[in-house]
């Protein structure tokens, strides 16, 4: 597939392009020209394509020369699987590294094509082991046709869902820093459990975690402290990260060795940094120096035994986003399994089921892309044919909003990307000033507005900020592109405490 998609002999994709004809005949062709630069999988899709061992391979890493962890037989035997890896990452700073070069690698590959005719099946599994491939002749680098568009290199884009947040270096960072603060005697796993119970995070949030303090019960913790890592989803963890780093510097400020503390908070920073790339408001150098940042802690915190891989790609994210100027995480691609679940179970013909399966998902794929707005990136409501309560009309005709001559939705889909509803706390950017409120309504009149009932700023903080009630108690119309995002906050009388993400913490400098 990719031979006759970058190798055809019709169609060159640098020179020539492909020209694409718009389904309304009115709009003008669009030549696209393309080469393979990204490959966005997870880490066992990444081995598959590009045939390299990864964690298992004495040469881990396919971006660095000198990245070698040598291990016994026993050792390899006890740690065949990825999640029970206890390899030490042994480099710190970006500057212990060699960096490989695109070229290199290719060269190697060849050496090891002409090995594999020569050596005995023992001898070539050592230089295979040594190399850090798992030599095949199917795989991307073994296609001499497609060699000359590859850059295994540059195109390998680690993964941060994978990374950090789905068993990653927070979900093992959390556990071992709820582990030390229990062990200076702080209660910390059932104290954190109850200390989610004071915080309310958005509406689009509410849907991974219904019930934040459920995943810290009994049970969950116990297979927690089984597997030495935080149990739970990637979604969970992304809403919990900021509430335990908060906690950290909080609840735990009173712990003897602020260690374990420091090395927490460093560790969510760096994930703050990496869902904020979108915003571009991160650099690269922003992502490497948290990152060294925080594996000098987790070193000086005595957790080096626990550092496993995933911990060496956090000094390598920076190089992609200085590469393609994005980091792509899997996300979307994780939740396309379930669509593919969703059409390939029912089908019991299996005698072409690959075939009427891809038909299925390419033709359900194809009509998902027609819907009207699919790729509008505008500020917008979510739809355009919800009912208003009576509440809701009531608080529109108070400013001058008459709900037969409006569109009204309860949720409303930002520029940026994300959604805020009703109810929740949310950020503005209000003429270069950071402001907040809380979200009442949505509606469109040709333009989309938002009524928000403004809380007065109060207090400021490492990674959050405090805000009043206003005495006026009065709502006001805004522009709906003012808002930023949706925040998670707890609510003590009429104080809010809002946990501020990086890209808003700006603003308040």
């Amino acid at each position: 597939m990719d031979e006759h998609i970058f190798c055809n002999d019709v169609v060159d994709p640098q020179l020539t392009g492909v020209l694409l004809q718009s389904p309304n005949p009115e709009d003008p062709p669009l030549r696209l020209h393309y080469k393979f630069k990204i490959l966005v999988q997870d880490g066992a899709a990444q081995k598959f394509c590009l045939a390299i061992k990864g964690d298992s391979g004495s040469k881990f890493c396919v971006k660095c020369k000198n990245a070698i962890c040598i291990r016994s037989e026993v050792q390899a035997s006890e740690n065949d699987e990825e999640d029970d890896d206890t390899s030490t990452a042994k480099y710190t700073r970006k500057s212990q590294l060699q960096f490989a070069t695109d070229p290199e690698v290719l060269e190697s590959w060849q050496r090891m094509e002409q090995r594999f005719l020569s050596e005995t099946p023992q001898n070539f599994a050592k230089w295979e082991q040594a190399t850090g491939f798992s030599f095949s002749s199917q795989a991307l680098l073994g296609s001499t046709k497609l060699r000359p568009f590859l850059e295994p290199v540059s195109c390998y884009m680690h993964d941060w869902m994978h990374g950090v947040v789905a068993n990653g270096t927070l979900n093992i960072v959390g556990y071992l820093f709820l582990q030390a603060m229990q062990q200076q005697g702080l209660q910390s796993w059932s104290s954190f459990r109850d200390y989610l119970g004071f915080w309310v995070l958005p509406a689009a949030f509410k849907k991974a975690c219904p019930d934040l303090p459920s995943l810290f019960d009994s049970k969950r913790v116990d297979s927690c402290k089984k597997s030495s890592k935080l149990k739970m989803q990637a979604s969970e963890l992304l809403c919990i990260g900021p509430i335990l780093s908060h906690f950290a510097s909080t609840a735990c400020a009173g712990a003897v060795d602020q260690r374990p503390c420091k090395a927490l908070v460093a560790m969510v920073f760096f994930l703050d940094l990496l869902t904020c790339v979108v915003h571009g408001c991160v650099r690269a150098t922003d992502l490497d120096k948290a990152a060294e940042r925080a594996l000098g802690l987790v070193v000086e915190s005595g957790w080096q035994a626990s550092m496993v891989k995933k911990f060496h790609w956090m000094l390598h994210y920076g190089d992609s986003l200085s590469k393609h100027g994005c980091l792509i995480p899997c996300f979307a691609m994780e939740r396309k399994h379930k669509q593919l679940t969703k059409i390939g179970t029912p089908i019991k013909n299996m005698k072409a089921y690959e075939k009427a399966v891809l038909e299925e998902v390419v033709s359900d794929q194809l009509f998902n892309l027609r819907q009207p707005g699919r790729f509008d990136m505008s500020c917008r409501l979510l739809s355009e044919s919800c009912k208003a309560s009576r509440a809701m009309q009531e608080l529109l005709a108070q400013h001058g909003v008459t709900a037969g001559q409006a569109s009204i939705c309860r949720t409303l889909k930002l520029a940026g990307g994300g959604s805020v509803s009703t109810g929740d706390v949310v950020l503005l950017k209000l003429q270069a000033v950071l402001a907040c409120g809380i979200l009442l309504a949505n509606f469109d009149n040709g333009q989309t507005h938002s009524i928000v009932k403004f809380l007065d700023f109060h207090k400021r903080l490492a990674d959050a900020a405090e805000w009043k009630e206003a005495h006026d108690n009065t709502a006001h119309v805004v522009s709906s592109s003012a808002i930023i995002c949706a925040v998670t906050y707890s609510k003590s009388s009429d104080v809010y405490r809002t946990l501020l993400p990086y890209n808003a913490r700006q603003l308040l400098a």
